[in-house]
């Protein structure tokens, strides 16, 4: 039996490609606007003093990458609203390359033993969910995304994401694409 083609909705495209963001909004407004600048590049790490100093540090810097990158990708998810899927597929490849940009920039830290692990893991779910959006880009693109692929997709980005977010809110930190 053949596979049934559907048109993926911009409703539903739209909401997918947002999973791939983890909650943008929701990340802007667990920072302090002060706490979040400093951006990627500048040595907000400091290479003595106290752990907690260092965390602290940690999450600065990171925050500042992540919500760089949420506001990015969020002006991406508006433009995928009345886009014809060439574009959907077009647009949902410069979301992926803006969460390798924001994942190259975090590999650039100076991680504290303290939440190595975390980063570890979560550098291993962005992979995970670049690679979902890649396949997703390519299914749009080729024509040939079903309703039960979108199924599929939403299934794994929300597994990773609750993940994801579960473990940031655990460490204070805010929700990275």
């Amino acid at each position: 039996m053949g596979r049934k083609e559907v048109r993926l909705s911009h409703v539903r495209l739209g909401a997918l490609t947002a999973l791939a963001l983890v909650a943008a909004c929701t990340a802007c407004a667990q920072i302090d606007a002060p706490a979040a600048s400093g951006g990627a590049g500048s040595s907000l790490v400091p290479t003595s003093g106290s752990p907690d100093s260092s965390v602290a540090a940690f999450r600065l810097a990171r925050d500042s990458i992540c919500i760089a990158g949420s506001d990015d990708i969020a002006a991406l998810n508006a433009m995928i609203e009345g886009s014809a899927p060439v574009d959907q597929a077009a647009i949902l490849r410069q979301v992926v390359d803006r969460i390798e940009v924001a994942q190259h920039q975090l590999d650039e830290l100076p991680v504290p033993a303290e939440i190595a692990t975390f980063v570890g893991e979560d550098a291993t779910r962005r992979a995970d969910r670049i690679e979902l959006m890649t396949r997703l880009a390519d299914a749009v693109e080729a024509g040939g995304f079903t309703s039960a692929d979108a199924d599929a997709v939403d299934a794994e980005l929300n597994e990773l994401n609750i993940l994801t977010e579960a473990e940031e809110d655990a460490n204070r930190l805010a929700h990275c694409p």
